[in-house]
């Protein structure tokens, strides 16, 4: 059961690390690259800056989310090996603890808090990006 129980528990690490990881790539691809190729447009300084400002801003967001992603990973790990242990014991013994149920979901919802922050920062890194194409449009049409 032990090692069910590991293997379980680095599986959900190693998918959560995935998903992670291509999230970060991808909102620091398309934000690096759109702030690359503004310089090659033929539109004024100022919407130049405007949209490159907008994609450094989402780049230094998908890293602020990938950073606090890393930090809260640790701790989000004690209450997911508590509760795969406890349902697992409940699948082999049958035995089960209302109190201690009720404690691992407070647990679980106080973990869902603290990865909000690196949630939010991710999507504010994709409306930076948005927000980027939106002002070097509005610049390319209007010059």
């Amino acid at each position: 059961m032990a090692e069910l129980h590991r293997d379980v528990v680095l599986k959900a690490i190693d998918t959560a690390t995935s998903m992670a990881k291509w999230v970060l790539t991808s909102l620091l691809a398309i934000s690096g690259a759109a702030a690359v190729a503004m310089w090659g447009l033929e539109i004024s300084p100022a919407w130049k800056v405007g949209a490159c400002a907008a994609f450094v801003t989402g780049i230094v967001l998908a890293l602020l989310s990938a950073h606090l992603g890393a930090q809260s990973t640790p701790t989000q790990m004690v209450p997911l090996n508590q509760a795969l242990g406890y349902w697992l014991s409940v699948k082999y013994d049958g035995i089960r603890d209302s109190n201690l149920e009720q404690s691992l979901a407070e647990d679980a919802e106080a973990e869902r808090k603290k990865v909000r922050l690196p949630t939010i920062c991710g999507w504010l890194s994709l409306v930076a990006f948005l927000v980027g194409c939106v002002v070097a449009a509005i610049g390319a049409v209007a010059d």
